[in-house]
């Protein structure tokens, strides 16, 4: 309830198929309820599963009434709100975040965790493309499965990000 503008930086590590997305995604869809006008983002390891996402949160705010234009990569919301649907790799270049910033599984699997490079282009991609965009004010949430101790969760809690840990 107190993430647009509470300016939180929140990990939250949970296995694979534990409904962390699911949750995730009709949390979303109550801040875009409650907070109207306001920019989000939600990147995750590919631009084809940040679509299929996008028509999951697309139905939930169509259930409750919301009118959602634009594409499955940019809602447009009603009083000039919008969500942008990418990868961590096609980042959020050109569109602020004054809500909230979800990072859903930005690795996709363990191979590609377990890679340094992998994990180095994931770290920038976070730091430039991202976190950059993120206002005063908006939250920024990871969740992940935890597959190294030097992924994206692992650089973020050691610089002090609140972790919760199921």
């Amino acid at each position: 309830e107190t993430a647009v503008g509470g300016g939180h930086r929140l990990v939250f590590a949970a296995p694979p198929q534990h409904g962390k997305t699911e949750l995730t995604l009709h949390g979303l869809a109550w801040l875009i309820l409650h907070f109207p006008g306001r920019r989000h983002a939600y990147v995750t390891y590919s631009l084809w599963r940040a679509r299929s996402v996008a028509r999951k949160v697309k139905r939930i705010l169509q259930s409750a009434g919301v009118v959602v234009g634009g594409t499955l990569s940019q809602f447009d919301l009603p009083n000039g709100g919008q969500c942008v649907f990418t990868s961590i790799d096609g980042g959020i270049t050109g569109e602020p975040v004054d809500g909230i910033a979800v990072i859903d599984d930005p690795v996709k699997n363990r191979r590609e965790a377990d890679s340094a490079v992998r994990r180095e282009t994931i770290e920038e991609a976070y730091r430039t493309a991202i976190e950059t965009r993120v206002h005063e004010g908006a939250s920024v949430l990871l969740l992940a499965t935890r597959w190294h101790p030097q992924d994206l969760s692992g650089v973020l809690v050691s610089e002090g990000w609140e972790y919760i840990n199921l």
